[in-house]
């Protein structure tokens, strides 16, 4: 009883924060998944690892899934902080747009991993310069449909579990609340921001995550298990643009 009464006060001053937290483990939920049918398709090159690691892999993975929910987390925040009181609705079919686009390249990573032996990397964003010559490839190489069939009941869970949420909260987000309240929400709305942010770095470390950070044991495939598929294509188109901008520097030095 006393559980309800403190989460219904939540959701009257912090309606945003709740919204954006039961997302938040949903999506974690579905990156777990993920990387369980990552497992699944490649269950031959998991045979001579022990189960313990595979078990470890998951917990490991977890802290990339983390930092790749918190970066979808956080315009989400800030999309239901800035439409506070106004049509906000609106706006939330880019979310799952978001969302379906992230299911979808976790999908495909399952087969890239099944055919190349290595999460997404410089390949990808080189193919991604051909985008109907992909496409194509696809289509024609892999079972396109039944991954497109189960990337739509992915996404109609998604949305129906964000519905229920959002009918929860509806009466919430407008609601007008007094000076007391307006304060509470402002230092709710800070904190939750400021978390998601040491979320997305990995940590309160001096170091931000690395790609190195899902080496824990000497298998392989335990290792490459570990590690977030959109965590390590950002971190590649990261580092081709770092290079992209200091290569002409170099020359220019020459």
């Amino acid at each position: 009883m006393m559980f309800r009464k403190w989460f219904a006060r939540c959701r009257e001053i912090w309606p945003e924060a709740c919204y954006v937290g039961m997302i938040y483990v949903l999506l974690i939920m579905l990156f777990s998944l993920l990387r369980g049918l990552l497992l699944w398709r490649n269950l031959g090159a998991a045979a001579e690892v022990p189960e313990v690691l595979l078990v470890q892999s998951f917990l490991v993975g977890l802290r990339f899934d983390l930092a790749v929910t918190a970066y979808l987390a956080l315009p989400l925040m800030l999309l239901l902080l800035w439409r506070r009181g106004r049509k906000w609705r609106v706006l939330l079919p880019c979310f799952y747009g978001l969302i379906g686009l992230t299911l979808l390249l976790g999908l495909a990573e399952i087969e890239f991993y099944h055919a190349v032996g290595s999460r997404f990397n410089t390949l990808v964003l080189n193919a991604m310069g051909h985008p109907w010559r992909l496409a194509g490839l696809q289509w024609q190489t892999f079972p396109m449909w039944p991954y497109l069939v189960l990337w739509g009941g992915l996404m109609f869970i998604v949305i129906l579990v964000a519905r229920w949420v959002e009918k929860g909260l509806q009466g919430f987000f407008t609601r007008p609340g007094g000076t007391r309240d307006d304060m509470l929400h402002l230092m709710g709305s800070v904190v939750v921001l400021a978390l998601l942010v040491i979320l997305s770095r990995g940590g309160v470390g001096h170091q931000t995550l690395r790609q190195g950070d899902s080496v824990f044991c000497k298998s392989p495939f335990a290792n490459q298990l570990a590690l977030n598929g959109l965590f390590a294509l950002g971190r590649c188109a990261w580092e081709e643009q770092k290079q992209a901008v200091l290569l002409p520097t170099s020359h220019a030095a020459y």
